[in-house]
């Protein structure tokens, strides 16, 4: 069923035919490059402030993505983009994880993490406003999917180490703002996040923490996050 509704929105993504599609620059491509301020949550776990005494970075989690958008509609100032790309994620911030999730392990142990990552589909609704020449200011919406995840200590020689999984599941929702400037047909920009809606993911977030939102699924939270883009236009 998932992978039916991913498909059905990527047909509506790239093949919905726009009257009035300009012929010329109607495709954009794009690379961001992210970081992001440490989810640092530790709820009531015993040994939280040690943790936290052994991280005092702020920042720790790190993103790459890369998409292709489509224009669908020019209004005046206003360009209208969707599309589809991969973002590759990791989160440093040494913490608890429930390893028992993974149905491999079933040691009545605790372990720990200091590298999460994940690859995610992220889909985009872009709209671009021109504000003066060759400046953009973007506003994005992303429907994000999670397809992948791997999870490690790369301190630990332990041979249950990693720990991944396959999967498609709707991940998180969220908001960015950002400005581009064009040189030809090329784009250099900076954007931050505005707003995440996002799963609770009960990997990081459960008893081990005496976590009290045992029956929530999805919460929002919206960390720090800023990232530098190219791009190019055709």
């Amino acid at each position: 069923m998932r992978q039916s509704i991913f498909i059905f929105i990527l047909n509506l993504l790239f093949f919905i035919d726009i009257e009035g599609q300009d012929a010329f620059n109607s495709w954009f491509i794009q690379s961001t490059y992210g970081i992001e301020q440490h989810d640092k949550r530790l709820f009531d776990y015993s040994e939280k402030e040690i943790l936290l005494g052994m991280q005092p970075e702020k920042w720790g989690t790190y993103h790459f993505n890369l998409s292709l958008n489509r224009k669908l509609k020019r209004i005046n100032k206003f360009s209208f983009y969707s599309g589809v790309g991969i973002n590759y994620e990791k989160a440093t911030f040494l913490r608890p994880f429930d390893h028992l999730y993974f149905e491999n392990d079933y040691d009545e142990i605790l372990r720990n993490l200091n590298k999460y990552e994940k690859v995610l589909i992220p889909l985009s609704f872009l709209t671009k406003f021109r504000i003066i020449n060759q400046l953009y200011l973007d506003f994005d919406l992303r429907p994000i999917f999670i397809i992948y995840r791997r999870i490690d200590h790369t301190q630990n020689n332990s041979e249950v180490f990693p720990y991944s999984e396959f999967v498609l599941k709707f991940d998180e929702i969220n908001v960015k703002l950002g400005l581009n400037y064009f040189i030809g047909n090329f784009s250099f920009g900076f954007n931050a996040r505005l707003g995440n809606y996002q799963k609770i993911d009960k990997i990081i977030f459960n008893k081990i923490l005496k976590d009290p939102r045992t029956d929530q699924k999805w919460e929002f939270y919206n960390p720090l996050q800023f990232n530098f883009t190219v791009g190019y236009l055709w």
